[in-house]
C-alpha cells in the first residue's frame, strides 16, 4: 500500500500577519513597497504573498530586498528557505535557516523547516533532532510533532510516531493529517482496525481529503484480503466493497485521482467483478500510460476472464517497464500455464523467484507446473516451500493433494486437501495424471500487486 511514502510534511513560513494570503494579498503589499521601498517588512510581506501563489522566484527577490536592508532579519532569512526548498534548493534552503537560527536559536520555525529540508535529503535522523528542537523551543508546535511523527514513521518506528501525532492532535484536535497519518502508522503496527477509525476522524474534519478515502480503503481491503484467506469469504467481500465505497469517495473528490483508481481496479478483482477492474484499469492508463503495476493487474484479470492473449500482452507491457515485478512474472507464469505453454511458464515462475526467492504464489505455480510435467519430486520441493512461506496458498495445499496423490501418500494428500477446502471451499480440485489436467486457476485473488 506504500502508506508513508508520501508525507504530507508541513512547512511553516513566517507569516506577515493576519492578512489574506497569496494572489489577493499582493496588490496591497504592492501598494505598501512603492509606500515605503526600503522597508524590509514590506519586501518580506511581498515575498510572502508571491509565495502563496507559487512563484518562488519572485518572492526570494523580495526577500533578498529585505535582508539588503535588514540583515538580522531572521522571517525573511527563514522565507527565503521555505522559497528556495520548494524549488527543490534544499542546500541553499540551509544555508537561510541556519542564518535564521544564528540570528535567533530559538526560533521555532526555523528549525521545523530545517527538519524538513533535511528529511527531503534522506537526513532522516538529523531531521528529528531539528523537529525535537522545535518542539523544545515551543512545546505545543502541532506541526513540528507531526512532522516529527512522520519522519519516524519513515524509520518505520510506527510507535513512536503514533505518539507524536497524539500530541499533535491533543494540541489540534482537527488536524486532520495528523489523524491521517496517526492511521498510517497504525497501519504499520498492523493495528488496522484502529487505522480505519482514524481515517474516518480525518474526513470529519475534512471530508474532501482524497487521500484519507483512499488510505481508509486500503485499509478495509488490508481487512478483506485477510479475511479471504482465513477463509471467510462472506466476511472478506463485505470489508472489499467498503473498500470500494472508500476509493469511490475519494475520486468524487477527484475523478483523476491514479492510485483510487488502481485500488479500485484491485479491489474490483477480489469481488470477481473483472468486466468493471479492466475498465478501472483502462481509465488509469489512458491517465498514466506508464503505470507499470496497473499493466500487470490487468494481465491478470484479463486471465481470469480467459483472453490469455490479450493478458499476455498486458503483462509483457508491465513487465517492460518495470522487470523487477515478480508478481507480474507469476502471473504471466500462470497465464502461458493456462494455455499449454508449460516451458515458458516455468521460465516465468524462476524470473519471479529470481526477483523474489520467498514469493509462495511463485512457487506454488511452478510446483504445479511441474506436477503437469510429471517431476514429481521437483514439483512437491516447491509446493512445500510455498506452504511453508504462506500457508494461506489454497492453491499450493491443493497441488499437494495432487502430487502426494500421484506417490501414493494417500493420509498426506487427505491432509493436504483438507486444507485447501478449508482455506477455499470452491477451489476445484486438479485432473491426476493418466486424466486430463484441469488448466489451472489463476492465483489467489488477494494476492494482485497490492494498493497504493
Amino acid at each position: 500500500m506504500g502508506l508513508f511514502r508520501k508525507k504530507d510534511k508541513e512547512e511553516r513560513p513566517a507569516k506577515p500577519g493576519a492578512t489574506a494570503a497569496g494572489e489577493a494579498l499582493l496588490a496591497q503589499v504592492d501598494k505598501a513597497v512603492r509606500a515605503n521601498p526600503y522597508d524590509p517588512v514590506a519586501w518580506n510581506n511581498k515575498g510572502f504573498a508571491l509565495g502563496e501563489a507559487s512563484r518562488f522566484e519572485e518572492a526570494i527577490a523580495c526577500y533578498d530586498k529585505a535582508i539588503g536592508t535588514q540583515p538580522d532579519y531572521k522571517e525573511a532569512w527563514n522565507n527565503k528557505g521555505f522559497a528556495l526548498g520548494s524549488m527543490g534548493e534544499l542546500d541553499e534552503a540551509m544555508k537561510c535557516y541556519d542564518r535564521a537560527l544564528q540570528l535567533d536559536p530559538k526560533y521555532a520555525d526555523a528549525w521545523n523547516n530545517k527538519g524538513n529540508a533535511l528529511y527531503n535529503m534522506q537526513r532522516i535522523d538529523e531531521a528529528i533532532e531539528c523537529f525535537d528542537r522545535a518542539i523544545a523551543c515551543d512545546p505545543r508546535y502541532d506541526r513540528a510533532w507531526y512532522n516529527k511523527g512522520s519522519a519516524l514513521g519513515a524509520l518505520k518506528r510506527f510507535e513512536e510516531a503514533v505518539v507524536c501525532y497524539d500530541r499533535a492532535i491533543e494540541i489540534n484536535p482537527s488536524y486532520e493529517k495528523a489523524w491521517n497519518n496517526k492511521g498510517n502508522a497504525l497501519y504499520g503496527l498492523k493495528r488496522i482496525e484502529d487505522a480505519v477509525a482514524c481515517y474516518g476522524e480525518a474526513l470529519k474534519v475534512d471530508p474532501a481529503f482524497k487521500q484519507a478515502w483512499n488510505n481508509k480503503g486500503n485499509a478495509l481491503y488490508a481487512l478483506g484480503t485477510l479475511l479471504f484467506a482465513e477463509g471467510r469469504w462472506v466476511d472478506g467481500k463485505a470489508k472489499m466493497e467498503a473498500a470500494l465505497e472508500g476509493y469511490a469517495s475519494a475520486l468524487k473528490v477527484d475523478p483523476s485521482y491514479v492510485r483510487a483508481i488502481y485500488n479500485q481496479g484491485n479491489a474490483l478483482v477480489n469481488l470477481y467483478r473483472i468486466d468493471e477492474a479492466v475498465q478501472a484499469y483502462d481509465r488509469l492508463l489512458r491517465l498514466e500510460e506508464t503505470n507499470a503495476n496497473a499493466w500487470v493487474n490487468r494481465g491478470f484479470a484479463l486471465t481470469a476472464k480467459g483472453q490469455h492473449m490479450e493478458a499476455l500482452a498486458s503483462l509483457d507491457r508491465g513487465l517492460r517497464l518495470d522487470p523487477g515485478r515478480a508478481a507480474g512474472w507469476t502471473y504471466r507464469g500462470t497465464c502461458l500455464s493456462a494455455v499449454g505453454r508449460g516451458r515458458e511458464a516455468l521460465a516465468s515462475f524462476d524470473a519471479a523467484l529470481e526477483v523474489d526467492p520467498e514469493l509462495a504464489d511463485a512457487h506454488s505455480g511452478k510446483g504445479r507446473e511441474l506436477y503437469l510435467a510429471q517431476d514429481m519430486a521437483g514439483a512437491l520441493a516447491c509446493l512445500d516451500r510455498a506452504v511453508d512461506l504462506d500457508p494461506s496458498v489454497a492453491e499450493a495445499h491443493m497441488w499437494r493433494y495432487a502430487v502426494l496423490g500421484a506417490l501414493g501418500r494417500n493420509r498426506e494428500a487427505a491432509e493436504a486437501r483438507e486444507r485447501a477446502r478449508a482455506l477455499d471451499p470452491g477451489l476445484e480440485e486438479p485432473g491426476f495424471q493418466g486424466e486430463a489436467a484441469k488448466a489451472p486457476r489463476p492465483v489467489k485473488w488477494a494476492r494482485l500487486v497490492g494498493p497504493e
